[in-house]
C-alpha cells in the first residue's frame, strides 16, 4: 500500500517480524537532466562524511554505533533515466519501548536536514572529498574494463537524441567532478531537499499507522510542486548506424564490448525472453559464450552478457588474450546465430530459469532484496506479479521464443581497447 505523506512524498512499508534488522530507505527522485553523476557523487560523498551535530566522520560513526551498530549508506545511482539520491539507515532495537527505533530515527532526520553545506566546516568537507573523489576516478583511467564500458556507453547514447548525462559511467568523470564547486553543492541539495519527488520505504514490526505518525513527525518534508518525474524511466531507442570505437591500451589483455539495442517500449514477455537471453549467453559459467569462447577456444579471460530494460541494451564484454577481438567478436555473432536458429540447449534455457526463479523466491529472505522489490512496486506498479506468475512466465519460454528474441536486437557499437603488449606463455590459451 502506497500513502502519500504529502504532495510528492510517497511512504511504503513492510510490517514482518521476521528480521532482527529494521530499515528506512528515503528515495529522492528525479530526471537524470537536473543533475550529473559526478556533482551527485560528490554531494553524497559530503553527506556521507558529517553532519550539523556530527560534523566528523569518527563522530557520525561513534553515534551510528551507539545505535546498536545502525549502518547508515548514502550513494546516487541511476534508475534508466533517472537518478535515485538514496539515505539508507539499518538497525536493531532491542529495547522493548522502540527506544533505539527514535534514536536512530533522530539520527536520520539530522544527516538529511541538516548537512554540513551550511556550515563553516562546508568548505573543508568539500575540499577532502573532492580530492579524494578525484583521486579515485583517475584510478578508474587505467581500469581497462570501467574504460570499456565507458566508451560504449558514450557511443550507444549519442547526443541529441538522449540527455548528455546518459553518456556518462554512473560514478561521473574528471570533468564533471572539476567543474563542481561549493555553491553548486549548496544550491543542488536544496533543489533536492525542496523539489526532488520522495519516495520513503522500509520494513520493521511497526504498522504502517505506527509508521506513519512517527516518520511525519521525524522527516519534515514540504511538499513538492511536481509530484512525479516527467522523464520516462526507461530509454526510448531507435536504430542508429553501427557505431566503432578503437583504442590502444597498456598491456596484453584486450577488452572487447558489444551493445546490442532492444525495441522500446517492451512488453512484459519481450522482458523475460531478453532477461533470459541475456543468462543463456552470458550469465555463468555454463553459458553459451563462457563454454564456447573461454572453455573451448580460450580466447578470453572473462566473458559476460546481461541485459538491462531500463537502458534499452543488451551488453556483451569480455578481456580478450591478446588482440584476438575479431575472433571473439565472431564467436560471439556465432552464438547468437545458433540461439536465432532455436538451437539453444533446453538444459541450459531450464538452469536459467531454476537460476532466475530461486533468485526471485529468496527475495522474502533478505531485508534487502525485500526493499528493492519495494522501490520496484513504486517504480513500476504496471510490472507487479506473484512469484507463481512469475515462474510461470518463465517456464514458458523456449528456445523458439529465445530465437525470436534474438531478431529484435540490433548491434550499435563494436567496442575495442587494443593491447600493446605481448602475451606471455601460450598465446592461445587464455584460460591457464
Amino acid at each position: 500500500m502506497i500513502v502519500s505523506l504529502k504532495p510528492g512524498v510517497q511512504l511504503t512499508w513492510t510490517t514482518t517480524t521476521k528480521f532482527q534488522t529494521n530499515a528506512i530507505e528515503c528515495h529522492f527522485l528525479q530526471g537524470i537532466d537536473q543533475a550529473n553523476f559526478g556533482e551527485l557523487n560528490l554531494l553524497s560523498r559530503i553527506l556521507s562524511s558529517g553532519c550539523q551535530r556530527y560534523p566528523h566522520s569518527e563522530e557520525l560513526s561513534a553515534a551510528l554505533a551507539a545505535g546498536y551498530g545502525a549502518d547508515l549508506q548514502i550513494s546516487n545511482r541511476p534508475l534508466g533515466q533517472w537518478h535515485d539520491l538514496m539515505f539508507r539507515l539499518t538497525f536493531v532495537e532491542p529495547q522493548a519501548g522502540g527506544g533505539n527505533w527514535q534514536t536512530c530515527l533522530a539520527l536520520l532526520h539530522e544527516v538529511i536536514f541538516k548537512s554540513l553545506l551550511n556550515t563553516d566546516q562546508a568548505a573543508t568537507a568539500f575540499q577532502v572529498e573532492k580530492r579524494a573523489l578525484i583521486s579515485e576516478l583517475r584510478d578508474l583511467q587505467t581500469d581497462n574494463g570501467f574504460q570499456a564500458f565507458c566508451q560504449t556507453k558514450a557511443a550507444f547514447f549519442v547526443e541529441p537524441t538522449f540527455a548528455s548525462q546518459l553518456q556518462s559511467p554512473s560514478v561521473g568523470t574528471l570533468a564533471e567532478v572539476a567543474a563542481v564547486d561549493l555553491a553548486r553543492m549548496r544550491q543542488l541539495y536544496r533543489e533536492i531537499l525542496a523539489q526532488w519527488p520522495v519516495r520513503i520505504m522500509g520494513l520493521s514490526a511497526l504498522t504502517l499507522p505506527e509508521v506513519q505518525a512517527q516518520l511525519t513527525a521525524a522527516l519534515p518534508f514540504s511538499a513538492r510542486k511536481t509530484t512525479a518525474v516527467t522523464l520516462p524511466l526507461v530509454v526510448p531507442q531507435q536504430v542508429r548506424p553501427l557505431q566503432r570505437r578503437e583504442l590502444p591500451i597498456a598491456g596484453a589483455q584486450s577488452r572487447l564490448c558489444l551493445a546490442y539495442m532492444a525495441p522500446t517500449p517492451l512488453v512484459q514477455q519481450q522482458r523475460d525472453n531478453l532477461l533470459v537471453l541475456g543468462q543463456v549467453l552470458g550469465g555463468s559459467e555454463q553459458s553459451l559464450l563462457f563454454q564456447q569462447v573461454r572453455e573451448e577456444q580460450g580466447l578470453v579471460y572473462d566473458i559476460s552478457a546481461y541485459f538491462d530494460f531500463t537502458l534499452g541494451w543488451l551488453l556483451v564484454d569480455a578481456g580478450v588474450a591478446g588482440s584476438q577481438l575479431d575472433q571473439v567478436a565472431s564467436l560471439v555473432s556465432a552464438a547468437l546465430q545458433q540461439v536465432a536458429a532455436g538451437a539453444t540447449p533446453a538444459t541450459l534455457v531450464g538452469l536459467v530459469q531454476d537460476n532466475l526463479i530461486q533468485r526471485r523466491r529468496l527475495v522474502g529472505d533478505s531485508p534487502q532484496r525485500l526493499l528493492n522489490r519495494q522501490l520496484n512496486r513504486v517504480l513500476q506498479p504496471q510490472s507487479l506479479r506473484s512469484d507463481a506468475d512469475f515462474a510461470a512466465a518463465l517456464r514458458a519460454i523456449t528456445p523458439a521464443t529465445l530465437a525470436a528474441s534474438v531478431g529484435q536486437l540490433n548491434l550499435q557499437v563494436v567496442t575495442k581497447l587494443i593491447g600493446q603488449g605481448e602475451e606471455e606463455g601460450d598465446e592461445n590459451d587464455a584460460t591457464e
